[in-house]
């Protein structure tokens, strides 16, 4: 299950690379337990099949820092992998070509390196790379967010919406339901409207992440 970033944490990204993919996840640490925020893959286009192990995994950090701007910019983010990548490319002799490209571009984001400790991020990440045999024009889809969530309790009813643009800004929505609903009721309504915001904001492409798969079905 995907749930929404929290501004004051810290993130996580697990990199991962093959012969013929890269993949990453973006996690959280939430209350002790690591929760995925985002995850992204592609395939290696032909000339980035030849690059090295560490190489894709140095194009991996790029794609994903790149693609996650929005979150990341602010924000302190940890770097996992089985090598440093960080440290390969600051030691490279001359940043020229890709690599100085990649460093360029990666030295507004606050990323700091960590050793792989927990199987489990590391494990999903190489999991989405191994799946990325998907049609790239389906993976590279610029697409808006929508998280939603319902609650019920003894006071009324209510729904929270979280919806992410293209550029990266950010919109709440804290809703009170005027009729009682079930837990399943309130979930669907939180849905019907976030896809409603949606539409008004002219979103053609949106992936939704809520913890309800009644709701989602």
């Amino acid at each position: 299950m995907m749930v929404p970033p929290r501004l004051d944490q810290p993130f996580i990204i697990y990199l991962s690379a093959d012969d013929v993919s890269i993949g990453s996840v973006l996690v959280q640490e939430i209350e002790g337990k690591e929760c995925v925020i985002y995850y992204l893959s592609r395939r290696l286009l032909n000339a980035e099949t030849s690059y090295s192990e560490i190489e894709c995994l140095c194009l991996c950090l790029y794609f994903t820092c790149t693609k996650l701007r929005h979150y990341l910019l602010n924000a302190e983010t940890h770097i996992v992998s089985k090598a440093d990548v960080i440290k390969h490319m600051l030691s490279a002799p001359i940043l020229k070509e890709r690599l100085g490209k990649w460093m360029f571009a990666l030295s507004e984001f606050d990323i700091r390196y960590r050793p792989v400790k927990a199987i489990k991020g590391q494990a999903l990440a190489d999991f989405i790379t191994e799946r990325s045999a998907l049609p790239a024009s389906f993976i590279g889809l610029a697409t808006w967010a929508l998280f939603f969530d319902g609650s019920v309790c003894d006071a009324g009813c209510g729904i929270s919406i979280f919806i992410v643009s293209l550029r990266g800004a950010r919109y709440e929505f804290a809703i009170r339901l005027e009729s009682r609903c079930t837990n399943n009721q309130t979930e669907y309504e939180a849905l019907c409207k976030g896809l409603e915001l949606l539409l008004d904001a002219g979103a053609e492409a949106v992936e939704v992440f809520g913890d309800s798969k009644v709701a989602i079905n």
